[in-house]
């Protein structure tokens, strides 16, 4: 008796559980997405790389998590106290994730439809001469009917 209980208990837990947190039965997997970009500004406020993002018909994409860093003379963030990036990620124009402030920070995931999306890193130049570093990571799945 206590054996079909407990199978009754994990039978129910397991379909209630994929149930509940299951993306859809709509989605499958397709691949893990990995953006790099990474620049140095030549002067003043400017983008130092950019990547165009194309997600085919029948497609979607979840962006999980954005992260920005930068390098000032041998002194790699976030060793450097008091010291405002000035790096910032953007994504079709609209600003993604900055460095400095994580209360402003974007709330992940965001979910794209087809379509085509530019991501731009943007440099604050000074005189220390920074490398900005920004890093994507996503999911990209197939839409099933």
């Amino acid at each position: 008796m206590m054996k079909k209980g407990i199978l009754i208990f994990l039978t129910l837990f397991f379909v209630t559980n994929n149930y509940c947190f299951a993306q859809g039965n709509n989605l499958q997997f397709s691949k893990s997405l990995f953006i790099e970009l990474e620049g140095s500004p030549v002067s003043g406020v400017e983008i130092v790389d950019n990547y165009t993002l194309s997600i085919p018909e029948n497609k979607t994409v979840k962006i999980e998590s954005a992260s920005l860093g930068v390098t000032h003379s041998n002194i790699t963030y976030p060793n450097i106290p008091d010291f405002d990036l000035g790096g910032h990620i953007f994504l079709n124009g609209k600003l993604l994730h900055f460095a400095g402030n994580e209360i402003s920070n974007t709330f992940f995931p965001i979910w794209l439809p087809e379509g085509n999306y530019l991501f731009e890193l943007v440099g604050d130049y000074d005189n220390n001469q920074p490398t900005f570093k920004a890093y994507i990571s996503g999911i990209e799945f197939n839409i099933v009917q």
